[in-house]
C-alpha cells in the first residue's frame, strides 16, 4: 500500500505481523505511532529538501513485533544519540524530535524496545513491542 503527497510518499506492509497480538494500551501506543510518523516526516523536510519517502515494514522476531520504519533522510551515526534530546540543534537544524523520544518511552513502557539507526538510505527507526499471542 502507498500514501503519496507532492512532499512525502508513504509505503507500508505489515502483512508480517498479520494475527498478532499486543498486550498494551491501545491509546499510549496510537500517541507513539502518530507523533513517530510525525517527526519522520516532518524532520524529512528539514533534512531533504524534496519529496519524504517513508517505508514502514513489519515482522516477527524472536517472540516481538517488529515495525521498521525507514526514511530518506540522513543523520550521521555520531549524532543519533541526539535526537533522543528535544532541545539539542543538530547540525545547525532545530528540527521536531519529540516523536523519537514518545516513540522509545511508548516502547519501553511496554517492555519493548526502540532505537534509530543510521543506513545507507537515510534513518532506520525499529520498535520491537512483545507477543501476547499469535
Amino acid at each position: 500500500m502507498c500514501i503519496r503527497d507532492s512532499k512525502y510518499s508513504v509505503t507500508y506492509d505489515i502483512a508480517g505481523i498479520d494475527e498478532v497480538y499486543i498486550l498494551g494500551n491501545i491509546a499510549i501506543l496510537n500517541i507513539g505511532f502518530c507523533n513517530l510518523l510525525s517527526t519522520l516526516i516532518e524532520s524529512g523536510y528539514t533534512f531533504v529538501k524534496e519529496s519524504v519517502n517513508l517505508n514502514i515494514m513489519a515482522n516477527k522476531r524472536d517472540g516481538f513485533a517488529r515495525i521498521i520504519f525507514e526514511s530518506n533522510f540522513k543523520i550521521p551515526s555520531s549524532l543519533i544519540p541526539l535526537i533522543y534530546e528535544p532541545w539539542v540543534v543538530i547540525e545547525g537544524k532545530n528540527f521536531d524530535k519529540w516523536g523519537f523520544a514518545i516513540a522509545r518511552e511508548v516502547a519501553l513502557l511496554h517492555n519493548g524496545n526502540f532505537e534509530v539507526l543510521s543506513i545507507e538510505r537515510g534513518i532506520a527507526s525499529t520498535m520491537d513491542l512483545p507477543i501476547y499471542r499469535e
